[in-house]
Parts: structure tokens; C-alpha cells; sequence
């Protein structure tokens, strides 16, 4: 299938300076087209099956071409479930990368695309009492768009010199306990655990804003009653862990952050096509940042409804 896209911007900060427009509100404006197309064969033998595919992505502006290739296979036998898979990512620089400027930050309106590899592996078995996986995967990422600054200085530019290498493991358990305890109402149990590691070769007196910022730890528990029938309860407690920052950058002012805890609470009805729900989330009342430098919500309360037409 072929697609086309295109992007337009009209900013008073982003872009390009637009001719005659000096004095009104938006006086910087710019474009991009992408067009892109892919073929993909998909094959079952016996218990395997794959899929191969590639995509071929033109940009205009930039006068380029690039080849998106993949693959994935897998074999089942019973409850149990191998694959494995490669693919190529890539992906554009944001506007703000290209134009953002102001009194600590340039952005770099010659910045190439970043690109990547991902590689995965993964086991699943799942039976009417039990639901397990684990996976391992693996990102080597060339030409990495990242906000920078020489140790020294404290104006933040946008540069594609980094090489990142991010592996991670993922697993996960799910269990019907009502199905263990003959129980004709539902009570199910999920654990969670994620582990990630970034290994990025920079130059040792650059400081990055965002590259090494994130979650290297992370556990979840779920547990999900539905005491009567289309009243569900479901209770889930999460726990994070950040990376600590290299020493270079520590010596620069910037912290590390705590690990942190939040519970989540929601009860939902179901009445033929509506939907009723009234949620709280961080009950513990934590204060923490997904993002260095965006502090999050504390305890919070919702409620609302959806309704499924057509039915």
C-alpha cells in the first residue's frame, strides 16, 4: 500500500522566516512530503510462520530514499509459543529539533533522520490457567537526534552524533486464580517486570538532556475482581526505578531522582452498550517525573462513561 504525507507548520518560533510576514503573529512557516510504500510476504508451514516485508520511504525535501526491511517467524507447538523478529526503524526530526531556538536551546535545521535496528526474542505459554512470556530485545540506533552541550557551556544543541544501544528484558504472568478456585466470579492476578540498559558512545565531555533519561527498573502487580456479574475492580501498584546519571553529567548540575511507587484504583460497570467507570490514580500521593523536568499530577480522581453505538 502507498501513502503520502505531508506536514505544515506556520510558527512564530519554528521554521523558515516567510518572506513579507516579518510583522504578523505567524512570520516563519515550512513543509515536508513523505511517501512511502511496502510489499510483505506472509507464509504458515506446519507450526511455523513468517512474514517478510520492506518498506521504501522517498523525501522529497531531502532528496533521499531509504529501505525499511523486516522479518519476523515463529513456531508454535501446544501452549507454547518461540518467535524472533528484525526490523528497521527510522524516524524524522521534529520541527522543534529543526528550528527551536531560544535563550539555552538552537535547534539544527541540517539534521539527518536517526535509524535503527531492533532484534527480539520471545517465549509465550499460555494455557486456560496460566499465561506467561518473556522477551529480550535489542535497538542499535546510528545517527541518534539528541539535545547536547559541551560540559562547559549551558546552551543545549540539537546534533545527530550519538550511537545508542538500548537491550531490555520484559516478562510477564497472568493468572485466572478463579479458574484454580472453581470460583464463577473473576479474580485475576498479573505481575510484570522490566529491565533496561542504554550503552551510548558519545564524546566523554558532551552532556545529554534526554539520552540516558530513563525507567531501568520496573515492576507492576495487577489484581482485577468482578465481584458480581459487569461490576469489574481492578487495583494495580507499580513500581519505578530511574537510571542514576554518569558522573560527568552530575558535575554539571543536573540530579538524579528517586525511585517511586504509584497505586492505581478502577471500578467499571457494563450495562448492555454503556460503560460506567470511576477511577483514582497516585493514591499514594507521590510527586515524581516521567520526564526529568515535568513533575507529574498527585492524587487525582476521574469518572465518566462511553457508549458503543450500533449495537
Amino acid at each position: 500500500a502507498s501513502n503520502f504525507r505531508f506536514d505544515h507548520i506556520k510558527s512564530s518560533v519554528l521554521g523558515d522566516a516567510v518572506q513579507g510576514k516579518e510583522n504578523e503573529r505567524y512570520s516563519k512557516a515550512t513543509h515536508r512530503e513523505m511517501i512511502s510504500d511496502h510489499i510483505q510476504l506472509h507464509h504458515i508451514l506446519n507450526n511455523f510462520e513468517y512474514r517478510v516485508g520492506v518498506m521504501g520511504l522517498f523525501l522529497p525535501n531531502q532528496g533521499a530514499f531509504e529501505w525499511l526491511p523486516g522479518a519476523e517467524i515463529s513456531y508454535q507447538l501446544g501452549h507454547h509459543l518461540w518467535s524472533a523478529s528484525v526490523n528497521k526503524a527510522f524516524r524524522m526530526p521534529t520541527f522543534t529539533d529543526l528550528y527551536y531556538k531560544s535563550a539555552t536551546n538552537i535547534g539544527n535545521p541540517d539534521l539527518q533522520p536517526e535509524s535503527a535496528w531492533d532484534y527480539e526474542i520471545s517465549y509465550q505459554y499460555q494455557s486456560p490457567v496460566l499465561y506467561a512470556q518473556v522477551s529480550y530485545f535489542q535497538k542499535d540506533a546510528s545517527d541518534l537526534i539528541d539535545w547536547v552541550r559541551p560540559a562547559t557551556a549551558t546552551i543545549w544543541e540539537t546534533v545527530n552524533r550519538t550511537e545508542l544501544t538500548t537491550q531490555g528484558v520484559e516478562a510477564r504472568i497472568t493468572s485466572p486464580i478463579h479458574a484454580y478456585l472453581h470460583w464463577e466470579n473473576q479474580l485475576e492476578l498479573s505481575l510484570g517486570y522490566a529491565w533496561l540498559n542504554q550503552d551510548k558512545n558519545q564524546e566523554e565531555n558532551m552532556v545529554s538532556r534526554y539520552a540516558l533519561d530513563y525507567i531501568k527498573n520496573q515492576f507492576t502487580a495487577q489484581l482485577s475482581l468482578e465481584p458480581i456479574k459487569n461490576l469489574r475492580w481492578t487495583t494495580q501498584y507499580q513500581f519505578f526505578d530511574r537510571e542514576k546519571l554518569p558522573e560527568n553529567q552530575l558535575a554539571t548540575g543536573q540530579q538524579n531522582y528517586s525511585s517511586y511507587a504509584l497505586l492505581n484504583s478502577k471500578l467499571q460497570y457494563r450495562f448492555k452498550q454503556w460503560t460506567f467507570f470511576a477511577e483514582g490514580r497516585n493514591l499514594l500521593d507521590k510527586e515524581y517525573q516521567d520526564f526529568i523536568g515535568l513533575p507529574q499530577a498527585g492524587i487525582y480522581f476521574s469518572g465518566g462513561f462511553t457508549v458503543q453505538l450500533g449495537k
